[in-house]
């Protein structure tokens, strides 16, 4: 198995609250995930005032609205103890009661020992790096993947100048954003896929000017739905799939309102045409294989711009021409998308 390398922090964690603020964030996500099961199982009824994936976005909240008060790590216990305290966490069923105990004994254990709570950050890059090489080796795309994990830089970035997660294929790194807002937690709880990701969309293809309708929607797509087919425990899946839904929304809405607000600018957007998304999983559910058969195309494709831009227009004429394309894609001989794109414009609408 590929060694994980130690993260490096950026400068501004010397600050120890700042450090103090990060650790503060993990050491709750680390408490968490091994009883998210157990929560979603206990607390996802519809009598209930609140489901499990508001119950982790309550507690964000509650670390968003403390964390400037966080000096130290263990001041963790003062925003858990106001999240207990919530008039709708105490109208909640007696069956989820023995899990937010065993959630706080796991936060005072983890409180209590030695190992750093930065590590739960290593580990899922770590875990999300062996989550795609599984996915890609099943589709005999392993060699596309780095021969190890990449390295991971964490960055205090409280005013919000990028997305939570980056990745620069100058240095081969991937990027930590340390954000103060209470989707944080949602993120450092979904690590392994936010670095799946990563990898994958940023990392895995040949072509550096793919365009975000394949990064951060074709791409995407691919990714979650191998999760949720593949997965040995499908409710686990299920879960961590509608949170990572909830936590690109939350990102997506808060950073683009602060960068207006502070430059009038925003971020270029992570999210893809809805269109796209659409097309990407009904090829999936129709025909996996020729799913990936297009997707590996994709990633393998090389070349400059002008090559990125030749899988948005076979995309868009897909979308067009769905049966008649679809049925082309997994019938005809092709090598790449250049090739496949080259019949299309020569093939009549039917």
């Amino acid at each position: 198995m590929a060694s994980q390398p130690a993260p490096i922090l950026g400068e501004k964690f010397t600050a120890p609250a700042v450090l103090a603020k990060l650790k503060a964030l993990l050491l709750l996500a680390r408490a968490l995930q091994p009883q998210l099961r157990r929560l979603c199982l206990t607390a996802d009824f519809r009598e209930n005032p609140i489901n499990s994936l508001e119950i982790i976005r309550k507690l964000g909240g509650y670390y968003q609205n403390n964390v400037e008060s966080i000096e130290e790590p263990d001041n963790v216990m003062a925003v858990w103890g106001q999240f207990e305290q919530d008039l709708e966490i105490n109208r909640l069923p007696r069956t989820v009661a023995p899990v937010l105990a065993d959630i706080r004994e796991a936060l005072e254990t983890h409180l209590a020992g030695s190992e750093d709570p930065i590590v739960l950050l290593a580990q899922a890059n770590q875990s999300g790096y062996e989550l795609l090489r599984s996915i890609l080796h099943a589709y005999g795309l392993g060699e596309l993947l780095p021969p190890a994990p990449a390295r991971l830089f964490l960055d205090y970035d409280p005013k919000l100048e990028s997305y939570c997660a980056s990745t620069s294929r100058a240095d081969g790194q991937i990027h930590w954003a340390f954000h103060l807002r209470g989707y944080a937690l949602s993120g450092a709880i979904l690590g392994d896929l936010v670095f799946a990701h990563e990898y994958l969309s940023h990392l895995v293809p040949r072509n550096r000017y793919l365009s975000r309708d394949i990064t951060e929607g074709w791409l995407v797509v691919a990714l979650c739905e191998e999760v949720r087919e593949k997965a040995l425990d499908f409710e686990e899946a299920r879960w961590k799939l509608a949170l990572l839904d909830i936590f690109r929304n939350d990102l997506a809405e808060v950073v683009t309102q602060v960068r207006r607000a502070t430059s009038g600018q925003s971020l270029l957007p992570f999210t893809s045409k809805a269109s796209v998304t659409a097309l990407a999983r009904s090829l999936y559910f129709h025909s996996p294989q020729t799913f990936w058969r297009l997707t590996q195309a994709i990633l393998t494709l090389r070349g400059q711009s002008e090559e990125a831009e030749s899988v948005d227009e076979l995309l868009e004429e897909i979308g067009k021409r769905r049966n008649q394309l679809q049925k082309q894609l997994l019938k005809e001989n092709w090598a790449t998308v250049t090739d496949f794109l080259r019949g299309v414009r020569k093939t009549p609408s039917a």
